[in-house]
């Protein structure tokens, strides 16, 4: 059953970044691109369909918001950082674990999904470790074991 219902929730990403768009509302807007990109990879395809849907003007227009606004960027960088750890691709995933540990962004407004990010942050930065020996990634790694909430 895993997996077979991807087909909707394409269409319905689809549908929530059409009224994104039309509404400019960015931040959201960069998330759900990615989001549509997560689910066509989960999907087996290689390019991103949805990639002509989006106008140029809109995707610079995205892609200055993420450059300005550190919390979009942090929910970007975490979203592909986690596909990445989930498809086990290790270098598309290490890169995104910098970016998304560069944003260090304790702020109210992260507390909702914080939880979520400090556990797989956390795998993410104890698989990094594994591979690399780098000690900033294993205390990484433990800062997210006794982050509390």
């Amino acid at each position: 059953m895993a997996g077979t219902k991807l087909s909707i929730v394409k269409e319905e990403f689809a549908h929530s970044r059409r009224l994104m768009e039309e509404h400019g509302l960015l931040a959201f807007l960069a998330h759900m691109i990615q989001m549509e990109k997560n689910v066509s990879q989960l999907m087996g395809e290689d390019e991103d369909t949805n990639s002509s849907a989006t106008s140029s003007a809109t995707k610079i227009q995205v892609e200055s918001n993420l450059e300005s606004n550190p919390h979009a960027f942090k929910f970007f960088s975490f979203q592909k950082m986690f596909l990445s750890f989930i498809l086990r691709e290790y270098e598309p995933m290490k890169s995104s674990a910098e970016q998304f540990f560069h944003c260090d962004l304790n702020t109210w407004i992260m507390f909702y999904s914080h939880t979520n990010m400090s556990f797989y942050g956390g795998v993410v930065s104890f698989w990094i470790y594994r591979q690399t020996n780098d000690p900033i990634w294993a205390s990484r790694g433990n800062k997210a074991k006794v982050r509390k909430q």
